[in-house]
């Protein structure tokens, strides 16, 4: 008989047995559980893989097919969207669109590390028709690959599970993933760059003689005739690369053969590529118009070279300067209006004939208009050679208004000066008579060899006469005596608080004098406060004084350099030339050096591949924006600026700004005006000093519909 102590421990083996088994099987569950958890979550993460190359692969197909679909578009002449396209040449952009959108994503699969080595298999249906393509990867992967009638590029990955342990529970599963992106956005083949060219900081040009009125090419360039040129003197037509701030790579200073004593007025004509100056032939002792060429820098060909003026007497010399000027000009201004189909070239004589001739026929026995040259109001005050010689210059000073050629010379005669009137689309004289001028402000003891003229403006910003002031010499702040005479021929009240300023000079330096011309500059943009403003420099002053026609008075002057002549670069800029070609700019509202530069360009809106429009992305490059103080830009309807503008960024400096919320369907072409203002260095110097691009990029922006 067992002990009851030996049967209890017989009992526990057995329990223990049993347990053993049961912990067994326990842990051989939990160890299916682990590897299937294993797998669910190799599962998981290879599903994520193929849905994040679905994505990419799909975005990318986008992006190719809608290049592919605007280049084939572009390529079609007169078409402009799909729908202009034939059947033939839809089809035919389908399978090249298709094609490549295929090749985009099987490539972007690729990268990511799917061997796909077969050829896709292709099947093109124009839309709203589906396309389709699908292709085996060397693992079994099998990539489907639709354009469906949404418009849409979808990829789709079916791939056999990685299987670690769960096979003992079941077979792997087939993990599939689809990305879909939608195209509906443009591609970059309508992106565009815009110039953004540097102030123009001015610069000295070096030349003889002196530069009246700078004239501006349409090609950023800007030349000047220098006057004081005799026969001997050389480098006297200048050309400046107003970027490049150096003389101009095409054109070297040019060497004149002709004189060009006290001339003031030129022309450019930039549809013919020429400037016109009168000037003085030593050899012939006549006096007329000389043409040089701007594009290929030189005389204008053959006999159009110079032109000498008809009818015209010339016996004045200026014996007491022989050696520098052996023969005065005697024709002064030279002015185009341009409301004739012939664009005719208008002078005055000091012997007080209008001249007329016509730029194409220079050089010929036809290069005078009809019926001239003629007598105006002024011809009775002739030149007595005599009194001449010994009193020195007396040169004509004029201006064009309207069609009318307003002029004052001196006459010898009686010592009086003359204002005169033509009216260049009647041919004849506008007063009738001359209207004489006040002896006691314009007699010889006035200087007024070299006098100064402008255009007189009313409050209103309107021409209403035109002014002639002596070279006064005087130092600090004095009221400029000036004679002034209206349109229609009245002497007219003195301009209400014409001042100006010349810094005091030490004993040994000539005093301040006025000289040159006085250039009223007029805003031209609508968006900014109404401005007309009067500039005029001097001689042995550096200094640029200005006069506000709107409030009558002064509005200040600053240093400068002497400034004879001064025109427009832009409505933010101003360029003045003086001594041996010294050029200097400054901004017409604040008298400062240029640091404004504003470009107007027109933009249009790209053709996306679902036949809508839309605009891009206004970006300006870091280097640009490292050296500007402010940068804003606007969108307007028309070059003109006129209503109000569809956008306006008051910030660039912040980063792009997408102009995608104008609607392009409505709008078509719009004009796009950016105004940067650049920052100085410690000298005073620009910071910008090169053209940098702004950037109008409309990129491919497709989205991801899953």
């Amino acid at each position: 008989m067992r002990s009851a102590k030996h049967f209890i421990t017989s009992r526990s083996d057995n329990e223990r047995g049993a347990i053993l088994v049961l912990t067994a099987i326990v842990m051989m569950v939990l160890l299916l559980i682990a590897a299937f958890a294993v797998d669910l979550g190799a599962w998981y993460r290879q599903g994520q893989e193929q849905q994040r190359a679905a994505d990419v692969a799909a975005l990318n197909g986008v992006q190719a097919y809608d290049e592919e679909l605007k280049t084939y578009i572009d390529g079609i002449a007169g078409a402009d969207k799909f729908s202009d396209l034939t059947t033939a040449q839809q089809l035919a952009a389908e399978d090249l669109a298709m094609a490549a959108a295929v090749d985009a994503i099987t490539s972007a699969l690729l990268a990511g590390g799917l061997n796909i080595t077969q050829s896709p298999t292709l099947v093109s249906a124009t839309p709203p028709g589906v396309s389709s393509a699908s292709v085996t990867a060397a693992d079994g992967s099998q990539i489907a690959i639709t354009r469906n009638a949404n418009n849409e590029v979808v990829v789709n990955i079916t791939q056999e599970g990685t299987q670690y342990f769960s096979n003992f529970v079941r077979d792997a599963p087939d993990i599939v993933r689809s990305g879909t992106a939608v195209i509906s956005n443009c591609n970059a083949d309508c992106s565009r760059e815009i110039e953004l060219e540097p102030p123009f900081e001015g610069f000295a040009a070096g030349g003889s003689g002196d530069g009246f009125r700078p004239m501006i090419g349409d090609d950023d360039t800007i030349w000047t005739v220098n006057h004081h040129n005799n026969q001997s003197q050389s480098a006297s037509v200048v050309c400046m690369d107003i970027n490049a701030e150096a003389t101009c790579s095409h054109a070297p200073l040019l060497t004149l053969n002709y004189g060009t004593h006290n001339k003031a007025d030129d022309v450019i004509d930039n549809n013919r590529n020429q400037i016109y100056f009168v000037g003085h032939d030593f050899s012939t002792n006549t006096v007329g118009i000389v043409c040089v060429s701007t594009d290929a820098p030189g005389y204008c060909s053959g006999s159009s070279e110079y032109t000498a003026f008809t009818g015209h007497s010339h016996t004045y010399l200026n014996n007491s300067n022989a050696t520098y000027f052996p023969g005065n000009i005697t024709a002064q201004g030279l002015w185009r209006v341009g409301t004739y189909p012939n664009d005719r070239l208008f002078a005055m004589g000091q012997d007080g004939r209008i001249h007329c001739l016509l730029p194409d026929n220079l050089g010929s026995g036809s290069a005078n208009c009809s019926g001239y040259p003629r007598n105006s109001s002024a011809a009775g005050q002739s030149w007595t050679p005599s009194l001449a010689q010994s009193q020195g210059v007396r040169p004509i000073m004029g201006e064009l208004i309207g069609d009318q050629i307003i002029t004052w010379h001196q006459a010898a005669t009686d010592n009086t000066g003359y204002f005169s009137c033509w009216d260049t689309s009647s041919n004849s004289n506008c007063w009738g008579s001359a209207r004489a001028s006040g002896q006691s402000i314009f007699g010889f003891a006035s200087r007024v060899n070299t006098p100064v003229k402008f255009v007189r403006y009313n409050t209103s910003g309107t021409p209403n006469g035109f002014c002639i002031a002596p070279r006064t010499a005087f130092t600090g702040t004095a009221t400029l005596p000036h004679e002034c005479v209206s349109l229609t021929g009245t002497i007219q009240a003195d301009v209400s608080n014409l001042t100006i300023t010349h810094p005091p000079v030490a004993p040994s330096e000539n005093p301040g004098q006025v000289y040159g011309e006085g250039f009223t500059w007029i805003n031209t943009d609508p968006t900014k406060p109404a401005a007309a403003r009067m500039f005029f420099g001097g001689l042995y002053s550096d200094r640029l004084n200005c006069y506000d026609w709107l409030t009558a008075t002064s509005c200040g002057s600053v240093d400068a350099v002497d400034l004879y002549g001064i025109s427009r670069v832009n409505n933010e800029c101003l360029i003045g030339v003086g001594h041996t070609s010294q050029f200097y700019s400054f901004s017409p509202t604040t008298l400062d050096p240029c640091t404004g530069s504003t470009v107007i360009a027109p933009i249009t809106p790209c053709l996306c591949s679902d036949d809508s429009r839309r605009y891009g992305v206004l970006e300006l490059p870091d280097e640009l924006i490292a050296v500007l103080n402010t940068a804003s830009a606007s969108v307007w309807t028309n070059q003109n600026k006129t209503g109000s503008p569809l956008m306006t960024i008051d910030d660039l400096l912040a980063g792009p700004v997408d102009l995608s919320a104008i609607d392009a369907s409505v709008h078509g072409t719009v004009w796009l005006e950016i105004a940067v203002d650049s920052k100085l260095d410690d000298t005073g110097n620009l910071l910008w000093t090169e053209t940098y691009n702004a950037s109008l990029a409309l990129t491919v922006q497709p989205t991801l519909s899953n």
